[in-house]
């Protein structure tokens, strides 16, 4: 289910919040063989409910007033969590969005390799017009059987410290 945990960072550190994408088709099916699975019904009812629950924080003031940044993985469960569950974010352009791999998905079957830019441009065309680093993906990106993930968790940790944000919204995977 799209849900969010805030990191509690003592003054003058990063704030991270990470969100898990919204159900799956393969979450549902358990048909883990379908390539770069969309959204189900519920995937999208549960990002609507988050996006509720986020304007309703940012206008009291809360901590999702604070984001700075979003970063998204590029598989496409996560641009449609990223896109739908927190509109509220990023429907003035005025917070950007980065879609990096270093965020995507181990692989444990086919579920979890993305496409090409190209393809992903053809379903998403405003994200690939409008976000960072989602038109610039190399053809494959995703994670391999052989990857070393803690390698990329490192990564990705170095990444979200380099950047000048305080307070950043990471949608990714479990």
């Amino acid at each position: 289910a799209a849900a969010a945990a805030a990191a509690a960072a003592p003054a003058g550190k990063k704030t991270i919040i990470f969100v898990r994408h919204g159900e799956g088709v393969h979450n549902k099916t358990n048909d883990y063989t379908k390539h770069d699975p969309k959204l189900t019904p519920m995937g999208v009812r549960q990002c609507d409910m988050l996006n509720a629950s986020v304007e309703k924080d940012a206008a009291a003031g809360g901590r999702w007033a604070e984001v700075q940044l979003v970063v998204s993985s590029p598989m496409s469960r996560a641009i449609q969590t990223t896109t739908f569950a927190l509109k509220h974010l990023h429907k003035d352009r005025s917070i950007p969005v980065h879609v990096t791999p270093l965020c995507s998905e181990r692989w444990s079957n086919r579920c979890d390799e993305g496409r090409p830019p190209g393809e992903l441009a053809v379903d998403y065309p405003q994200q690939a017009a409008d976000w960072v680093g989602l038109a610039e993906l190399p053809d494959v990106w995703y994670a391999t059987k052989t990857e070393d993930v803690q390698a990329r968790l490192t990564q990705l940790k170095q990444y979200l410290l380099a950047r000048p944000e305080t307070v950043i919204v990471v949608v990714g995977h479990g």
